[in-house]
């Protein structure tokens, strides 16, 4: 079967079933409303200050991993796409150098303990620094609450 097919949004589920119905012999069209493709695994951009080689104050645009990349990890699946569209050689290992937070005091190391994000240990060093006070005291309330 095949036919013409219009796929609403650039995120990764629209770009996987695009790329299906395309493979499948379907004409497809994408829409996305950004300029960007990717959508939550797209990545980002920050702007920060730096000193050039004559010292004086430049910015510095760094491009940033988005989206929860652990995940990709964790099963076969993200591995057998990247297969199937043929980028299996385009791989590159993350750092084991750690994430990194950027929030309003400037980087900070993210917390060693924890999963996709989420600190395992609100006592840990480092974890004030990566938290606003209300957010550090949001998790001690979070972590006492009864779940529903």
């Amino acid at each position: 079967m095949s036919g013409t097919a219009l796929v609403v949004g650039g995120g990764i589920a629209g770009l996987v079933a695009a790329h299906r119905l395309s493979t499948a012999g379907w004409d497809v069209t994408l829409a996305e409303a950004t300029s960007v493709l990717g959508g939550a695994v797209s990545p980002r951009f920050l702007d920060v200050p730096s000193h050039g080689e004559t010292g004086a104050p430049e910015t510095q645009t760094l491009e940033l991993d988005g989206g929860a990349e652990s995940f990709a990890v964790r099963g076969a699946a993200v591995r057998a796409l990247v297969e199937e569209l043929g980028l299996g050689e385009k791989i590159v290992a993350p750092e084991p150098l750690g994430s990194w937070l950027h929030g309003p005091a400037g980087p900070v190391p993210a917390p060693r303990l924890g999963i996709v994000g989420i600190p395992g240990d609100l006592d840990a060093e480092g974890l004030a620094a990566a938290l606003t006070p209300a957010g550090l005291e949001r998790a001690r309330q979070d972590a006492e609450a009864p779940m529903d």
